[in-house]
């Protein structure tokens, strides 16, 4: 035993300062314990927001670029020739587009 455990058997004040010093103590640690869990839980809430957040940025530059999504919006041609025939289009003269060459009057 410690001298102190020894005087606070015999000294009632002794006793109650030891008592409020192993209280003191576990508090201590305790507060130091859960502040770790704290800021570790805080730290684990940061990275899953951030990977929540940056989510739609992996997935958009997975993605096609912006000029591969605007040919496939517009066509081969650009957006100048969006309404211009394509190949497989049905021609008013019951023909299909590209498979036949139309004359121009001169």
């Amino acid at each position: 035993m410690d001298p102190q455990d020894i005087a606070a058997l015999i000294d009632p004040a002794a006793e109650w300062r030891y008592r409020r010093q192993l209280c003191r103590e576990a508090y201590d640690r305790g507060y130091a314990e859960a502040w770790e869990a704290g800021r570790r839980a805080l730290l684990e809430e940061l990275a899953t927001a951030q990977r929540i957040a940056c989510g739609p940025a992996r997935v958009a530059l997975a993605e096609p670029t912006h000029a591969a999504l605007e040919t496939l919006r517009w066509g081969p041609g650009g957006r100048e020739h969006f309404s211009g025939p394509r190949p497989g289009d049905f021609m008013p003269n019951g023909s299909l587009a590209g498979t036949h060459k139309t004359e121009r009057a001169a």
